[in-house]
C-alpha cells in the first residue's frame, strides 16, 4: 500500500499575507519535501482534499502542484495521482559512449528495459539516408523502456543496419547495454557520435510509455554514432521525462595556441545549433 504524507494540522494560509495562497502552498510543500519529513514516493493528498482541508480553490492547488512538477519535486501517475519525485538524475552520456544502464547501474540503481520492439525492417527513406544506404535496405529497429528501480525513464528507438550486425536480433536487451552489446560481440569502436537535444511535449504514444499525462515536458534527443572511416552505423531518437533528467555537459579548455577563438555558435565545433525560425515579413513602407 502507497503511503500517503499528512498536512500539518497548525499550518494554515495567511490570508492577511501579500503573498499569494498558491505560493504559501508551493513554499509549505518545499519545505516538507527538502527537509525529508515526505519522502520520495508518498502519495500527496487529491486537489479534492487539499480544496477541502485548506479551503481554498481548485486553481490555487492545480497551480501549486503546477510548479511543483515543472521544477521535479512532484510527478504525476496516470489515474493515480501525485507523488513526491525522486531527485533529478545526471545524465552525462551526451559527451561519453557509456550506455545508459552501465551509467545508472553503477551509480547503485536496479535497472531494466522494456523491450518493445526488436525487428528488422526496411530502412524508411529519412533513415535510409543517415546511415547511408541504399533504398530499400533493411536495417533493425529496437525500441525500449528504459526503467530505473521500476518506473519508466525515458523511451528510446535505434536504427542500426542488418548487414553489420545481423545478430542482434537474436540478442537480450532486457538488462544489456546495446553498446556493450555491440562492442563485445562485434569488437565495434565508435569513433564518435552527435547529439541534438531539443525540448518538446510528450505525444499519445510516448506518454503512454513513460507513464505521464500527454503534453508533459520532456527532453528529446537525437544522435548519430559513427565508426571508423566515419562510417554510420546508428540513428536513435530518445524522450527523456523532464521531470527527472537533468543533462550534464563538461566543458574542456581548448589550446587555441593563445589565438582567440572564432568559432560559430551555429557550429559542431561550438557545440550549440541554433534553429532556424521563420521570420514575419514586414509590410513595405508606402512611400
Amino acid at each position: 500500500m502507497i503511503e500517503s504524507v499528512k498536512i500539518k494540522n497548525d499550518f494554515m494560509l495567511n490570508g492577511q499575507s501579500r503573498i499569494p495562497y498558491y505560493f504559501q502552498l508551493k513554499q509549505y510543500f518545499l519545505k516538507m519535501i527538502e527537509s525529508g519529513l515526505w519522502k520520495q514516493g508518498q502519495m500527496l493528498p487529491s486537489e479534492s482534499q487539499l480544496c477541502t482541508e485548506l479551503s481554498i480553490s481548485r486553481i490555487v492547488v492545480r497551480q501549486a502542484l503546477q510548479e511543483l512538477k515543472s521544477e521535479g519535486y512532484v510527478i504525476s501517475r496516470k489515474g493515480k495521482g501525485s507523488f513526491v519525485a525522486e531527485p533529478k538524475f545526471n545524465e552525462n552520456w551526451i559527451q561519453s559512449f557509456m550506455g545508459f544502464n552501465e551509467n545508472m547501474a553503477k551509480l547503485g540503481y536496479k535497472v531494466f528495459n522494456d523491450v518493445i520492439r526488436q525487428e528488422k525492417i526496411t530502412a524508411p527513406e529519412k533513415i535510409a539516408e543517415i546511415l547511408q544506404l541504399k533504398q530499400d535496405s533493411e536495417v533493425i529497429v529496437i525500441e525500449r523502456v528504459h526503467n530505473i528501480n521500476d518506473e519508466p525513464f525515458y523511451l528510446s528507438i535505434n536504427y542500426i543496419p542488418y548487414k553489420m550486425f545481423p545478430d542482434l536480433l537474436e540478442q537480450d536487451l532486457k538488462y544489456s547495454s546495446l553498446y556493450k552489446t555491440l562492442e563485445n560481440k562485434y569488437g565495434v569502436e565508435i569513433t564518435h557520435s552527435r547529439r541534438y537535444i531539443d525540448i518538446g511535449r510528450a505525444n499519445a504514444r510516448e506518454a503512454v510509455f513513460l507513464k505521464i499525462e500527454k503534453g508533459e515536458p520532456v527532453f528529446k534527443v537525437e544522435s548519430i554514432s559513427y565508426l571508423k572511416g566515419e562510417i554510420p552505423f546508428e540513428y536513435f531518437n530518445s524522450v527523456h521525462l523532464g521531470g527527472r533528467s537533468r543533462f550534464v555537459v563538461e566543458l574542456i579548455k581548448t589550446d587555441f595556441s593563445g589565438k582567440s577563438p572564432n568559432i560559430s555558435l551555429d557550429s559542431i565545433s561550438s557545440g550549440v545549433f541554433i534553429k532556424p525560425y521563420k521570420q514575419v515579413k514586414k509590410p513595405e513602407e508606402k512611400i
